[in-house]
């Protein structure tokens, strides 16, 4: 935070090699994606220790949260990171355009930062990428090289000999230095850091305004934002719930107009993905003009998980997805997904904007209500 914000304040440049960038998004991913699976592999054991609670007859507990569908591609990223530094004055250096004989010669010659072994392909490319910045200082100009690297770019913890002579012709002063760390403890970054004066919290502050434009206020939201809003939250919160199906057992929220095999018991809504784009709504008594009463709709892929009857389970094997044929002694778990439209009542304070209430009525089957249409 320091840095950047001295960058930000033009008291110091700071530039990043892309070639680093696409290594940092290139790691990323592979550790999100790691991430991401330990994240699924405990869900799934959570759904398996949800149902041995309720086998064991200790009652009945929500399932786990659902892993949310995350996007783990590297260049979004980048455009990320991108978006974030580019406004506080962070340069980034483009990949440089270099002759491959060029590359060969500094690999077979085991020039650094190249090994004997021929490995340095990427550490070559990002100290070219910082000697044509370096070309352009001004003489005298004070540089540092951050990089922990320092079997490739050092040698005795000084730059190594190659690169100290490839700068020379520039008349620059650069030094090496192992990490941030090291770089804000020198004797020239030191006295610019004490200068900021500032808390954490202050320079947070800083630099999460430093590269925006000043924009107008957002206007109010309408009464359709209120309610495409509240309908979404309000359906996310109908997972762990059970339902009422015609099944005359279950009990729960109306599921009775949604077509779902009569076998299934203790049906639970696991996950529900509604579609903002499908909500529509109508007011059908207001109170003091400000205050309305609404219905409103939103379509949805609900996914519900239940039990069945071993041996009820070949009538329904079409239209289920088995998840554990031995889920107990007598019963198989499934799960199913269904089309709905699910109604709410709403309260909605259009004066105050805001939505007082939102109770769930029932779910209409989509596939049913277009046949009847």
């Amino acid at each position: 935070m320091q840095l950047l914000s001295l960058c930000a304040k033009g008291r110091i440049r700071l530039a990043l090699p892309t070639v680093v960038l696409l290594e940092t998004a290139r790691h990323w991913e592979e550790q999100a994606k790691k991430v991401v699976d330990a994240a699924r592999l405990r869900h799934e054991g959570g759904l398996k220790g949800q149902r041995r609670y309720t086998e064991l007859g200790l009652g009945k507990l929500g399932p786990p949260p659902p892993v949310p569908d995350t996007n783990l591609d590297k260049d979004v990223f980048v455009d990320r990171a991108l978006e974030r530094l580019t406004p506080l004055g962070v340069e980034i250096l483009p990949v440089p355009t270099v002759d491959v004989s060029e590359i060969l010669y500094r690999d077979l010659a085991g020039k650094k930062p190249f090994a004997n072994s021929g490995k340095g392909f990427r550490d070559t490319l990002i100290w070219l990428s910082a000697k044509s910045l370096f070309a352009k200082l001004d003489k005298g100009a004070r540089a540092y090289l951050v990089s922990a690297n320092t079997t490739d770019y050092c040698l005795d913890g000084s730059l190594h000999p190659d690169l100290a002579t490839e700068v020379a012709p520039f008349e620059i002063a650069l030094t090496h230095v192992a990490d941030l760390d090291e770089l804000v403890e020198s004797d020239d970054v030191r006295p610019l850091i004490a200068g900021l004066a500032t808390s954490d919290e202050a320079l947070a502050m800083f630099l999460r305004t430093a590269g925006e434009e000043v924009v107008e206020p957002y206007p109010d939201p309408t009464i359709g934002d209120l309610i495409q809003e509240a309908l979404e939250e309000a359906a996310s919160v109908l997972v762990g719930e059970e339902i009422a199906t015609g099944n005359e057992e279950s009990s729960g929220f109306d599921f009775t107009e949604v077509h779902l095999p009569d076998e299934i018991e203790t049906p639970i809504i696991t996950q529900v993905g509604a579609d903002p784009g499908s909500v529509e709504w109508e007011t059908y008594e207001t109170y003091d003009e400000d205050t309305l009463l609404i219905r409103a709709t939103i379509e949805a892929d609900v996914e519900i998980e239940g039990f069945v009857f071993k041996g009820d389970y070949g009538g329904v094997a079409d239209e289920v997805r088995l998840l554990d044929f031995d889920a107990t002694e007598h019963y198989a778990a499934v799960a199913v997904i269904v089309e709905a439209l699910l109604v709410f009542q709403m309260r909605v304070e259009a004066g105050a904007g805001f939505v007082e209430s939102t109770e769930f009525e029932l779910a209409e089957g989509l596939i049913s209500r277009d046949a009847g249409d």
